[in-house]
């Protein structure tokens, strides 16, 4: 259920950046290297069909309650953060590397290769 509701969320830092219209170059400029990936992603997707992302989130029942439980989450973690509470936030990573069980070094090292082909600035 969750890869219906990534796709999305994929699209949402791009939809959140373009919202007040930031400047795109300034945004790379300063952005690390998780936001650029980012940035790459989106505009992989933006740049597709919009009819097959249409499809998997209109046509999919399992893509309205992804959506949820994605919007759910950012808002939790928004809380969390809004009222200074960094020992919850910490449990939240703990759950999120606890879901990666005996693959986390696995997706680690595929991220640091991700990384390494970035063109540096």
């Amino acid at each position: 259920m969750l890869g219906f509701g990534m796709a999305l969320a994929d699209l949402a830092p791009g939809a959140a950046g373009a919202e007040p219209r930031l400047d795109l170059a300034t945004i790379a400029a300063v952005g690390p290297p998780p936001h650029q990936t980012l940035l790459a992603l989106l505009a992989r997707i933006s740049g597709g069909t919009s009819e097959v992302y249409w499809d998997v989130q209109h046509g999919n029942p399992l893509a309205g309650p992804a959506r949820a439980a994605l919007a759910a989450t950012l808002h939790r973690l928004a809380a969390l953060i809004d009222r200074d509470d960094s020992a919850a936030f910490h449990a939240e990573l703990a759950g999120i590397r606890e879901f990666f069980g005996p693959h986390l070094d696995e997706y680690r090292k595929l991220c640091a290769r991700l990384f390494a082909e970035l063109p540096t600035r």
